[in-house]
């Protein structure tokens, strides 16, 4: 691969490589311009799987425009599968404490303040990283962060296809509690938990558990059941640690925002540190849960929106042939017209979520047909609702 051209660059060294691909460091032929081309690697490349969750990594990290975020510049499959990256020169947060060890407060803040806001503006934009830890948060010489690899990434929202139920993604130590338990509705908040997790590591010069002298299974099991090792170190910002870190989703921060709030009020003195742990999610936070519960699940939502609609098409379509012979049907028939309804805007939002995010539904077919039949037979009872109501 060295001095090998791709695309126009020429492979000068190895960055480093993992499991799924090699990173170089390569310069363009004409202009000399550097960047780090990814490659992956040669006994995935048969794999169609590997190969498209490849590309998906390049297609979310392209999409992602922050200064925070490595960007990406191109992807292309010939002569190898590869993504195009920028070129970045320093090292990662587990090289330097490594290097320097544990960080004060002063360099939390300066870090967390940016990978928080990049996390922000990811999720956002409906992506959850889900491989948070050191080695993935890059620190340029000039002190700026930025956020690599989302190779295990996904769309907030969309189930993945690539991933079996009961496959865990993600570095051990860094997993949440949904992450162990391989739940397939994982979301932003599971991140938070990672990044709390990787804070931890900053503030300690380790992380809380030991991987060379206990199992996976133990550490597991410390993950979803027991309490957060306590910190070796004391530092003000330990406390939001905690609340990242919480056993429960609705406990933790609801967003990096909330977060990145907290660390500013506790570094200004505005707010008692002592007074962040385990604060209850506000109404606000708890209508994101829902909301998240409900888009996670939009899928579901809407086939049974469906089916309701046309079993109250049904009840509708009764209602008419009978309701000169009998009050009491004719009444459920008005009834059931407003059940139809709601039925049936639940069912088109499903639908609409789907176009405009542009992802897969499994059955297009109940949604349009079923939501198609409801709406004629609808359109034929509504007016005549509104006029009884009017009467």
């Amino acid at each position: 691969m060295i001095n090998s051209i791709i695309a126009q660059y020429r492979v000068l060294r190895l960055i480093g490589e993992g499991g799924m691909a090699s990173v170089y460091e390569a310069e363009h032929d004409t202009i000399k311009k550097k960047v780090a081309i990814k490659v992956l690697n040669p006994y995935l490349s048969g794999n169609a799987q590997f190969r498209e969750r490849f590309k998906k990594e390049a297609e979310l990290m392209a999409k992602l425009k922050n200064q925070n975020i490595t960007e990406v510049f191109d992807y292309d499959e010939h002569p190898v599968s590869y993504i195009i990256m920028e070129y970045l020169e320093g090292e990662d947060l587990r090289e330097r404490i490594i290097r320097k060890g544990r960080l004060d407060d002063e360099e939390i803040k300066t870090l967390f303040t940016q990978i928080l806001s990049a996390f922000q503006y990811a999720h956002e934009n409906g992506i959850v990283h889900r491989d948070i830890k050191p080695s993935n948060i890059f620190i340029l010489k000039n002190g700026q962060v930025k956020i690599l690899d989302f190779g295990i990434a996904k769309i907030f929202g969309q189930g993945d296809e690539f991933t079996q139920t009961g496959t865990q993604m993600g570095t051990t130590v860094y997993m949440s509690p949904e992450q162990v338990k391989a739940d397939r509705s994982i979301d932003f908040r599971s991140d938070i938990y990672s990044l709390g997790i990787t804070m931890y590591y900053a503030i300690n010069g380790k992380a809380p558990y030991d991987t060379e002298n206990i199992s996976q299974f133990d550490i597991f099991n410390k993950i979803v059941h027991e309490t957060l090792p306590k910190s070796g170190y004391d530092s003000i910002y330990y406390e939001t640690i905690l609340r990242a870190c919480e056993k429960g989703r609705e406990e933790r921060y609801q967003s990096c925002n909330e977060w990145l709030l907290d660390i500013e009020n506790i570094s200004s003195g505005r707010v008692d540190k002592t007074r962040i742990k385990k604060k209850k999610a506000t109404s606000s936070s708890a209508q994101k849960v829902i909301l998240s519960i409900l888009l996670n699940n939009i899928e579901v939502i809407g086939i049974i929106a469906s089916l309701f609609s046309f079993f109250a098409s049904v009840i509708l379509f009764i209602s008419a042939v009978l309701e000169d012979q009998n009050e009491y049907i004719r009444h459920i028939g008005e009834w059931f017209n407003v059940a139809l309804f709601l039925g049936l805007t639940l069912n088109f939002t499903a639908v609409i979520y789907y176009l405009v995010n542009k992802t897969r539904f499994y059955s297009p077919a109940i949604f349009l047909l079923v939501a198609a039949l409801s709406f004629f037979i609808e359109a034929g009872y509504f007016y005549s609702f509104v006029d009884s109501l009017v009467k």
